[in-house]
Parts: C-alpha cells; sequence; structure tokens
C-alpha cells in the first residue's frame, strides 16, 4: 500500500468518525430542538458555505505550495514565513465574518427565514452566536490544509476525531444537562470551534520544519496572489452553484419544510465526506508530483486516485439511492420524514456520486495551475443552472431542486474529455472506463439486484443485517472492476523462471 492509499484511509478513518458521530447525534437534536428550531442547523451550514468563499484561496494556496516545497526540499524558513504571512491574512477575514454576521444578524431573523412558532428575537440571538462560531471555525480550514499539504493525516483525522466529539455528543450533553433550546445548540458550536482551531493551530506550527522565527512577507503574498485568485473565483462559483439550492430553499420554503430537506442533506453529505477524505490524500500527492516533472508517476497517481474514489464513493451512493426510504426510516424512526424526504435523498445522493467523480480531474487541473477550463465551465453552469434551481424550487419544491443538483454535477463531466486534450493527454479512455464505468456498473448492478431481492417486512436488525451485506457486495464488485485497486488487493502472481540449462 501506496502513501497516496495510507494517508486516504486516514482520512477516511477521521471521516467516517465524525459522519458517523454527526449522523447518530442529528436524530438526537431533532427531538431535543423540534424540526423548526433544528432547521436553524441548515441556517448554520448555508452561512458556512457562503463565508467558506472569503478562504480567497488561502487555504488552497497554503496546502499546494507547502506540498510543493517539501517535494523539492526547500528551506525551513521559507515554509514558516509562507505560513505565518497567510495565517495573518486569514485571521483578519476571519474577524471580519463575525462581524458581519453579528451586524447582518436583525436582517437575516426578519427577512431570510421564516420561523412560525420561534421568535425573530431568539432567531436573531442564534444567527449572531453563529457568527461566532463560524469565525472561530474559519482559521481550523487553514491549519487542516497545512497538515495536509505536509502530509500529515494521521494527526490531522486524530484531532479531527477530537473535535467531532466535542461538537456533536458534547453539544447534545448541553441540550440535554443544561437547555434544549436552539441558543444552547450554538453555545456548543462555539466551543468546540474555539478549542479544535486552536489544537490546530499548535499541533500544526510543531510540525512545520525547525527554523528561525517566521515573519510576514509582502513578496510572498504577490508571488501567490494569481492562484489564490483564481482559486478564490471558482470557490465563488462553486458557491453559487452548489449551494444555490439551500439558499433559494431556505428562503421559499417554510422552515419545517427545510428541515425535511437539511435532514436528507445531512445524510448525502456523508458522501461528500468521502469525497473531501480522497481529495485531502490526492491533491498534495498531484501537486508534490507535477512539482517533479514526471508525467509518468503522475499518470499513475492519477488513476490511483479517481479509482480510489470510486471504490469508497460509488458502493455507498448505490445503496444509498436504491434504498432511500429504507435507511431513512431506520435513521430517524420517522415514517412520515422518510415518505417526505427518500426522492430527496435518492437525488442528492446520485448528484454527490457525479460529484465526487469529477473531483480527479479536477485537482489534476488546480496542481498545474490550470484554470481556463474550469472558468468555462463554471461560467456556462451559472447561465443556466441558477435559473433552473428558481423554477424548479417554484414548482417542485425539495425534489425539483435535488433534480437540478443531479444535472448540475452531470454538466460537469462535459469537461473531462477538453481537459485531457492538455493534461494526461492518452488517459482519456482509461479514466472513462478503468476509473469510472466498471466500478459504477459494478456497484449498481449489485445494489438493484439487492432491492428488487429485498423481502418485505424485515425488521430493524435484519434490514440493518441486509444492507450492510448489499454494502460489502456492492464494494467487493466496485474493487474488483476497478484494476488499480484489484492489483493492489490481489497482486499478480510471480511466474519463477525456469533453471538454467
Amino acid at each position: 500500500m501506496g502513501k497516496l492509499e495510507r494517508n486516504t484511509f486516514a482520512n477516511l478513518g477521521g471521516t467516517v468518525w465524525s459522519v458517523a458521530i454527526g449522523l447518530v447525534s442529528v436524530p438526537l437534536c431533532i427531538r431535543f430542538l423540534g424540526a423548526e428550531a433544528f432547521g436553524l442547523t441548515g441556517l448554520f451550514l448555508t452561512l458556512q458555505s457562503i463565508f467558506a468563499v472569503l478562504d480567497l484561496g488561502i487555504g488552497a494556496t497554503l496546502n499546494r505550495e507547502i506540498a510543493r516545497l517539501d517535494a523539492t526540499g526547500a528551506a525551513p524558513a521559507e515554509q514558516r514565513d509562507l505560513v505565518f504571512t497567510l495565517q495573518a491574512v486569514y485571521w483578519l477575514i476571519a474577524l471580519g465574518i463575525g462581524a458581519a454576521v453579528f451586524a447582518f444578524a436583525p436582517l437575516i431573523a426578519t427577512h431570510w427565514v421564516r420561523p412560525q412558532s420561534l421568535s425573530t428575537d431568539t432567531v436573531r440571538v442564534c444567527v449572531r452566536m453563529m457568527g461566532a462560531a463560524i469565525a472561530l471555525q474559519f482559521p481550523f480550514v487553514f491549519y487542516q490544509c497545512g497538515m495536509l499539504g505536509l502530509q500529515r493525516h494521521v494527526t490531522f483525522n486524530t484531532l479531527s476525531a477530537v473535535v467531532a466529539t466535542l461538537r456533536w455528543p458534547g453539544t447534545l450533553l448541553l441540550l440535554w444537562l443544561v437547555s434544549p433550546k436552539a441558543p444552547m445548540f450554538f453555545a456548543g458550536q462555539i466551543a468546540a470551534s474555539a478549542v479544535g482551531t486552536a489544537m490546530m493551530g499548535m499541533v500544526f506550527w510543531r510540525a512545520l520544519p525547525r527554523g528561525s522565527s517566521a515573519r510576514f512577507r509582502r513578496e510572498l503574498l504577490r508571488r501567490h496572489w494569481r492562484f489564490g485568485a483564481s482559486y478564490s473565483a471558482n470557490s465563488l462559483a462553486n458557491l453559487a452553484l452548489l449551494q444555490g439550492d439551500k439558499v433559494i430553499l431556505s428562503a421559499m420554503l417554510p422552515l419545517s419544510a427545510f428541515g425535511y430537506y437539511t435532514l436528507a442533506q445531512r445524510l448525502a453529505n456523508g458522501l461528500y465526506a468521502v469525497i473531501i477524505a480522497v481529495d485531502g490524500a490526492v491533491f498534495p500527492r498531484f501537486s508534490a508530483v507535477a512539482a517533479r516533472g514526471d508525467e509518468a508517476a503522475l499518470a499513475r497517481a492519477y488513476h490511483r486516485g479517481c479509482q480510489i474514489m470510486a471504490v469508497l464513493l460509488m458502493p455507498l451512493a448505490a445503496v444509498t439511492a436504491f434504498f432511500s426510504r429504507e435507511i431513512l426510516t431506520l435513521w430517524t424512526a420517522d415514517a412520515a420524514a422518510a415518505a417526505q424526504t427518500h426522492l430527496v435523498l435518492t437525488l442528492l445522493v446520485t448528484g454527490m456520486l457525479l460529484h465526487g467523480v469529477m473531483h480527479g480531474p479536477y485537482y489534476l487541473q488546480v496542481a498545474h495551475d490550470r484554470w481556463r477550463l474550469i472558468a468555462r465551465t463554471n461560467g456556462i453552469l451559472l447561465l443556466t443552472i441558477l435559473p433552473l434551481y428558481i423554477v424548479a424550487a417554484d414548482r417542485y419544491g425539495a425534489a425539483g431542486a435535488a433534480a437540478v443538483w443531479v444535472l448540475l454535477n452531470a454538466g460537469y463531466l462535459v469537461m473531462v474529455p477538453l481537459m485531457h486534450r492538455e493534461l494526461l493527454t492518452t488517459q482519456q479512455r482509461r479514466w472513462l472506463f478503468d476509473d469510472v464505468v466498471l466500478p459504477l456498473t459494478g456497484a449498481v448492478v449489485i445494489a438493484a439486484l439487492a432491492h428488487v431481492a429485498l423481502p418485505a417486512h424485515l425488521g430493524g436488525l435484519s434490514l440493518v443485517a441486509y444492507l450492510a451485506v448489499t454494502g460489502l457486495l456492492t464494494a467487493i464488485a466496485a474493487a474488483a472492476l476497478a484494476p488499480q485497486i484489484r492489483r493492489m488487493i490481489l497482486p499478480a502472481p510471480r511466474i519463477p523462471e525456469p533453471d538454467a540449462a
């Protein structure tokens, strides 16, 4: 098993822990808070996504440059000065975010969300607490990018698991022991964000090479601003495209209905956590190999990364899409919630699968600082998808917006053959068949057959066992049909050479 696989599984372990804790905690949060107050957590996630664009590409710049500097043996002072310079900018942005949310909280409480039983004062207080939590959480992403650039994935994921435990079970304890009210939920988020960012910052600085005291260098900003600006512009387009459904639905639907959409989104985001786990290993690896100019090694890393994504993501997506109603019923123990949400979940998961398939080609371009094709694709999609979100949400509600999400991510697929005209020009066919079509076929066929064969009236434990076996079989099928993963698990036997005569 190579470094890419080890880093991916380290990311996956931390991600699975964080997601599992979140999935277990969400139904309990709904019981403590109620559907309407839980809808405020959807607003919290939406605000986090909106303000993520103010990263301005700094986190990605740190990830890429730290990986490149480490791969080429740069002086420790160069790395430490880069971190100190970018860190100063990042913390200024975090303070600005907190101040902005605090100032605009009254407008958000009265003109954005549509509370029915919650008072406007309560919503305003919660929004201001969201601002504090987001401001304290924001620099965590900066230190996360640095740790991934150094490829310290095990340490990073251990700390992330600790923070996730504080964020969810810790907050549930507050709701249970102190007060089952929305402000107490966000008090828990503030505490978890503060502790997590402080811990990650200290560990990251200790992981950097020893050297002289770091200093702020303006020329480093001038040197790297183009990459950061390109990444930021792309992030802004992604914000509009990938978060447009949530922004539109939070304004168009009653808060309780938006709460159900948030429920489906929480489960679908479990797949996004897998995507992030693979990305965290793939991007610094692509950046390091690209810096050395070894195209053969880059092609190997590219296909290995894409197939790891396929084998981890496709079985989960296939099982969740085909068994969405059963999974929601098991998760929430609420047949009404499952009935209202299962179609939305199926569509969100399908779109998330397509989204993950695109990440290998996307990060290959980012590692080479190639933005023209990405910018053109985003421009076309912005002109077409955003109006579709509004029309579909108005006519068909949450399911309509989820269908547009599928269409959006299918549109990104058009970019791949155009990208392969410039990068890894002989690898397009291999990407399509080995990295996508073959493992996807295995996962979908097994999941579809299992859904057809599902016995009626299975009890809870029996259904869990059935889904677990189905998931295992889909994973085996996907791995067996992904050539690099198959060779990694079942290496070809060595044929002994005949003895010399």
